[in-house]
């Protein structure tokens, strides 16, 4: 495990070799303006209700616009926005005005599901980076709604953010009220701060929403249309310690034979600075996890679960390289899949003629550890290590119904470590390797460099990467490379993308990462028409164009394909959509 160790250091010197003060990258439009005030001294009570003192004199923020149904024309219904700091945390009141306050749509949801109901949503980027960011949103019954904003126009939410919100009615609409602790947000000290905002509001029996930072329709971007929010000083964000201990039972009585199984273990994050966090966990409790979607696989290609176990959701998006903001098309093999950290025991083969008695559901993780942040040279990072337990399955021979114990997974050691350097305001290069190393297996290494090139306030994109393996048995060695270049146009009334991805025979990524198949080659275009405002039959509508081809090394052709499909956003909010597909 020394390699590992070294790996690891590296890791960790290439993170910093940047200065700690970085000049900012410049927003893509004139921005917006919203000031924060200090909390002096009492902070406000976190009810929903709008009557602390602090919310007597903080700033107001208004002004918004309608996206939809009428974009650009100022919102139907007032909404207003103050935001507090102190040293602990950033608070937020909204005020959703409404005229017709019991009409106000707000069923009573589980954490992160999205139902139809009004909401408001505060979106930050503390790096100021103008591609990174969280989201924090209330529903007038106080459902919450968090995750993780990156690459600009995406998000994850199985992030869960500790923070609190609640929200409250009457008859005026209804109001709610934000606590989000600085080690939340994790951003960079300064003596003055300066990050980037927007929010939104959904009226949900109109169909409308609200934008305080309104991005046109057909206009590419989300983060790095923020506004700014200014007025934060003179605070030092604390390192955080959080320690989530657990103690588990379970008791199975089969046929007058009782058993009784024990485990414990833990999940820490400790706060290095601000901007700058340490991740273990020894032995997680897999009962933290939901339930994955039941899912009828016919294929011979393997599901694709998210992931949502804390240890590894934490930070989790700095550990994969960008994927090209493409639609309709297979994307590039994931390098790093962190499923497979603690995945069903499976490495080696059950030998002939014999069957499972039992076997364990997920392999044993001994301890983790992960280093990640980012710095204010905007570059990110991110360093995790695994150990997985050697696990066993009771088998019996077909022939002597003999029973024995039969090694499954040995022990293993898995490296991940990923660097990416922002480059302007939306662009980044960044490479990624990943290490499996255990007892009894050929070792497998993936590495990887990647650029997410974007122009013209991102209306024009280009994505390359290249990517080489080296895996397989002593028997069966594999080598193999992913070349991969994307190039396209989302923005405007007229759009499209080209594409080539070409997998060698060799590359093999499933010890760590994620793929459908290697020994292919796919190349293909789509070309785009919207109709972005109300005309005769709808409120918006497009058409598209789209062709593929899939060959294999040999050149014989796998697939290939030509697809036009029209949708249309109808009068009162129904969708039509119909296509025809030619493929073979």
């Amino acid at each position: 495990m020394r390699n590992y160790t070294v790996l690891f250091l590296l890791g960790g010197l290439v993170a910093f070799r940047y200065p700690l003060q970085a000049q900012e990258p410049q927003a893509t439009h004139p921005a917006r303006t919203m000031q924060a005030v200090r909390v002096n001294p009492t902070p406000p009570k976190i009810d929903g209700v709008l009557d602390d003192e602090i919310w007597k004199t903080a700033p107001i923020a208004t002004g918004f616009v309608q996206k939809d149904p009428e974009e650009g024309k100022p919102a139907t219904e007032r909404t207003t926005i103050q935001i507090a700091y102190d040293e602990e945390a950033l608070y937020i009141g909204a005020r959703c005005y409404d005229r017709e306050p019991d009409k106000i749509t707000a069923p009573l949801v589980r954490r992160d599901q999205y139902f139809e109901t009004d909401r408001v949503s505060v979106n930050l980027d503390p790096h100021h980076d103008h591609q990174t960011g969280y989201f924090f949103s209330i529903n007038p019954s106080g459902c919450l709604i968090d995750g993780i904003l990156y690459n600009d126009t995406s998000e994850d939410v199985t992030w869960d953010g500790v923070w609190e919100g609640k929200a409250s009615r009457d008859d005026q609409g209804w109001s709610a009220e934000y606590k989000i602790p600085d080690h939340v947000l994790r951003f960079s000290y300064k003596e003055e701060y300066t990050w980037g905002i927007n929010v939104l509001r959904w009226i949900s029996r109109k169909q409308e929403r609200d934008d305080w930072v309104m991005t046109p329709q057909g206009i590419n971007g989300w983060v790095s249309r923020f506004g700014h929010l200014e007025g934060i000083r003179g605070i030092h964000p604390s390192k955080p310690l959080e320690v989530f201990p657990f103690l588990l039972g379970l008791s199975t009585s089969e046929s007058g034979n009782h058993d009784f199984l024990s485990s414990a273990g833990l999940d820490l994050r400790y706060g290095l600075a601000s901007n700058l966090s340490l991740n273990a966990t020894v032995n997680p409790d897999f009962g933290q996890v939901e339930a994955d979607p039941a899912v009828l696989n016919l294929s011979v290609f393997e599901t694709f679960f998210e992931e949502r176990r804390p240890f590894f959701v934490e930070s989790n998006t700095l550990f994969s390289a960008p994927q090209p903001d493409i639609v309709g098309v297979d994307s590039p093999a994931q390098l790093f899949y962190s499923r497979r950290i603690g995945r069903q025991p499976g490495r080696f083969a059950l030998p002939y003629n014999s069957e499972v008695v039992h076997q364990p559901e997920a392999t044993t993780i001994l301890g983790a550890g992960k280093f990640s942040g980012k710095t204010a040279a905007r570059t990110s990072f991110g360093i995790l290590d695994a150990v997985t337990a050697v696990e066993y399955a009771l088998i019996e021979d077909q022939d002597t119904g003999q029973r024995r114990r039969h090694r499954l997974e040995p022990l293993t050691n898995s490296l991940i470590g990923r660097v990416q350097q922002d480059l302007g305001t939306n662009s980044s290069v960044g490479a990624t390797l990943t290490a499996v190393k255990g007892e009894d297996f050929k070792p497998a290494y993936v590495g990887g460099m990647d650029g997410n090139f974007k122009w013209r306030q991102n209306a024009y994109g280009l994505y390359t990467r290249l990517a080489g393996s080296r895996a397989g048995t002593a028997l069966d060695p594999k080598q193999g490379y992913e070349g991969t270049a994307y190039f396209y146009k989302f923005s405007g009334q007229f759009g499209g993308q080209a594409y080539l991805d070409a997998r060698s025979r060799g590359f093999e990524v499933n010890d760590l990462g994620f793929m459908d198949r290697a020994d292919w080659i796919q190349a293909g275009g789509h070309i785009y028409a919207q109709i972005q405002h109300p005309w005769a039959l709808a409120r918006k509508s497009g058409f598209n164009l789209n062709t593929w081809t899939h060959w294999n090394y040999d050149q014989v052709k796998l697939r290939q394909g030509v697809n036009f499909n029209t949708w249309h956003e109808l009068k009162n909010y129904w969708y039509a959509q119909v296509g025809i597909s030619r493929a073979r």
